[in-house]
């Protein structure tokens, strides 16, 4: 016992040390921990194992100065008791019976966070919810039309969205009150770079200045169909497209830099991939350009009967290096971005979301019913589970969950992990989500690359 108390105390001590010597004069092997999960009120950590050449570690946690765990065998543990607005440093100690001792320290982060919602049954709503107590914020009714791919833009504690009745708006985060308004906007959601919203309207683009919404340049082209494709940034270039032309235009001062005119209709919303744009076309194919020249860099046929890419509301999305696109008669597929070669398909996708992707895994609801969250392995483009969910919507990933309107999936099993306070039929569409100062978007929005 008198070992083990020695053990303690000189443990604390070393904790608030800038350099521990004793780490590096220790025999045990090296340790790291991960935060696996943090939530309101808990949090879960995991560490690699440590042993020396004879004996494996016993493990003791210590959470803002306090010892909270001893001569734990396992290599995870769940924190109980935490203050949902309070950040906590902590350290994870493993020792032996003869003495050795290595640690490695580990952050829980405050919780605090919003998600906000559109409604395609009710044009008119907007809403804002806490991300983790679930109750309702503000409500506001002037947002005007919404669309599934007009999605708000979110910059510290300022909401851009775009309307096509009512403009640009600029809200207030925490409260929803008007900040400014804009006649410029349309039905795409509009864009922030470097301390700039660029607004994408029925026939022109505009820049707006985020502090009063002032006009810095706009661009303005003859067509009556309207621009489609939500826009990205690519190096100096905003580019988004209509039905038929993608459009790229120089940031700085709205003059155009080139076109690229498609045979057919140009439907999903297109990505970055270094020096490319990718994006699908109703006649079957999905292109990459290099979107400084627009110059076409490959071309890939996906179509299997008829001409029928099916992407007016699928979004490709990059993950782990590769491009997941999807096809509406032959499914998911992942792709080589560089070259369009074909790495897996997985065909049973035909009325689906967009994509979201983390952990490993290539996530999409099923629109039809019974609505459905189906997750795939990124590496191969097999099921790794499905599960039942209320709203059939592009989801969002963040740290291991998964927003699905009202309904929030653990991202590994697919297991129910919150349901937020709402009917889950109500027509409610999971737009942006803020936690901790991060926004998160869907894969239709242009700030996703």
């Amino acid at each position: 016992m008198r070992n083990i108390c020695a053990l303690t105390f000189l443990s604390l001590s070393l904790y608030s040390c800038k350099k521990n010597v004793i780490d590096e004069l220790s025999k045990l092997s090296p340790i790291t921990v991960e935060v696996v999960q943090r939530s309101p009120n808990s949090a879960i950590i995991k560490w690699t194992s440590s042993q020396s050449a004879t004996e494996l570690a016993q493990y003791d946690i210590i959470l803002a100065g306090k010892v909270i765990r001893t001569n734990l065998n396992t290599t995870m543990d769940t924190i109980m008791n935490l203050r949902q607005g309070s950040a906590y440093l902590g350290r994870v100690i493993a020792h032996t019976s003869s003495g050795d001792t290595t640690s490695a320290p580990f952050t829980l982060e405050k919780v605090d966070g919003y998600i906000l919602f559109g409604n395609y049954r009710n044009n008119s709503l907007f809403s804002c919810y806490n991300i983790y107590s679930s109750g309702k914020i503000w409500t506001t009714p002037y947002y005007g039309a919404f669309y599934f791919d007009n999605i708000p833009t979110i910059v510290n504690d300022t909401v851009y969205a775009n309307s096509s009745e009512s403009g640009t708006w600029a809200l207030n985060l925490k409260t929803g009150k008007e900040i400014w308004n804009s006649p410029k906007g349309g039905k795409l959601a509009p864009l922030y770079n470097n301390g700039i919203i660029y607004s994408v309207g029925m026939n022109d683009i505009t820049a707006l200045n985020t502090k009063s919404g002032d006009i810095i340049w706009t661009y303005t082209y003859n067509i009556t169909i309207g621009f489609y494709c939500n826009p990205v940034i690519a190096g100096n270039y905003l580019i988004t497209g209509t039905q038929w032309l993608l459009i790229a235009v120089n940031i700085a001062n709205g003059t155009k830099a080139w076109e690229y005119e498609f045979k057919s209709n140009t439907m999903s919303h297109p990505v970055v991939y270094k020096n490319l744009l990718i994006t699908g076309c109703s006649d079957g194919k999905i292109y990459a350009f290099n979107n400084q020249t627009g110059k076409v860099v490959w071309i890939k046929d996906l179509s299997r009967v008829d001409n029928n890419f099916g992407t007016d509301d699928i979004s490709p999305i990059i993950y782990n290096d590769n491009v997941i696109v999807h096809s509406g008669n032959s499914g998911y597929y992942s792709l080589n971005p560089l070259t369009g070669t074909t790495i897996w398909n997985y065909p049973d996708a035909y009325n689906v979301s967009s994509p979201a992707a983390g952990n490993g895994l290539i996530y999409f609801a099923n629109i039809l019913s019974p609505h459905t969250a189906v997750a795939l392995n990124a590496s191969i483009g097999t099921v790794a589970w499905e599960r039942s969910i209320g709203n059939p919507v592009t989801p969002i990933y963040i740290k291991g969950r998964l927003y699905f309107g009202f309904t929030v999936l653990d991202a590994t099993s697919g297991n129910r992990y919150l349901t937020l306070a709402g009917n889950e039929d109500d027509g409610a569409t999971t737009t942006a989500i803020v936690e901790n100062g991060v926004s998160y978007y869907p894969a239709e929005s242009g700030m996703v690359q």
